[in-house]
């Protein structure tokens, strides 16, 4: 029997997300996963794991744009305003945080209106 191969850093940064979005975790569990981030690889992955998992499950997503990265209101499709200015073209650290803002408005019920 061939010996199990230990899974690539990104999908174990995948299966950390699936679990911390639950709402029962164990303190185990937790320890266990902040001793698995303290690899520099192993964080970097989950960086990116946990950025994806949000693009999929959230009102406002960032896209690539041909300027850059635009923050898109997943209702309308649209680019969604902020701050009276179209979110397109942008730089994907400036997006990023952007949709994060909107979001949490979203959840808190302050959505703005896009457009």
């Amino acid at each position: 029997m061939a010996p199990m191969k230990r899974p690539a850093p990104y999908d174990q940064a995948a299966a950390w997300c699936a679990k911390l979005s639950r709402t029962s975790i164990d303190n185990d569990e937790l320890r266990a996963f902040f001793a698995w981030r303290r690899d520099p690889r192993n964080a970097a992955a989950f960086a990116t794991a946990a950025k994806a998992r949000r693009r999929q499950t959230e009102r406002f997503v960032v896209e690539p744009d041909p300027g850059g990265f635009s923050v898109i209101d997943v209702w309308t499709g649209e680019p969604a305003d902020f701050a009276n200015r179209s979110q397109a073209g942008i730089s994907e650290d400036d997006a990023d945080a952007i949709a994060e803002i909107l979001n949490r408005r979203a959840l808190s019920g302050r959505a703005m209106p896009t457009h």
